[in-house]
């Protein structure tokens, strides 16, 4: 694995990216019955995807503590930040 703590000087942090990601099998099935609960009555624009439902878990290890001493090594990262969130809540 790649070493996350660098970054390129003119990374564009509003990009999204593709990782792959290994898990055990019972790990996706239990995301996948969460899934289908949060969609039960749902509209089709609205349904939650495996992609949504990881992105925003991952995200609640993030604290502003973290944001903030990110913000000295990759200056915006606090404006992306702050972008996904107000995309988040539309």
């Amino acid at each position: 694995m790649s070493n996350m703590r660098r970054f390129p000087g003119s990374d564009d942090l509003f990009r999204r990216q593709v990782i792959e990601l290994e898990l055990p099998r019972f790990l996706v099935r239990i995301f996948e019955k969460e899934i289908a609960k949060a969609n039960i009555g749902a509209s089709t624009d609205e349904h939650l995807t495996l992609n949504h439902y990881l992105e925003y878990h991952l995200a609640e290890f993030v604290s502003l503590t973290d944001v903030a001493e990110l913000e000295r090594e990759v200056p915006g990262i606090a404006k992306a930040v702050w972008n996904w969130l107000e995309e988040s809540n539309t």
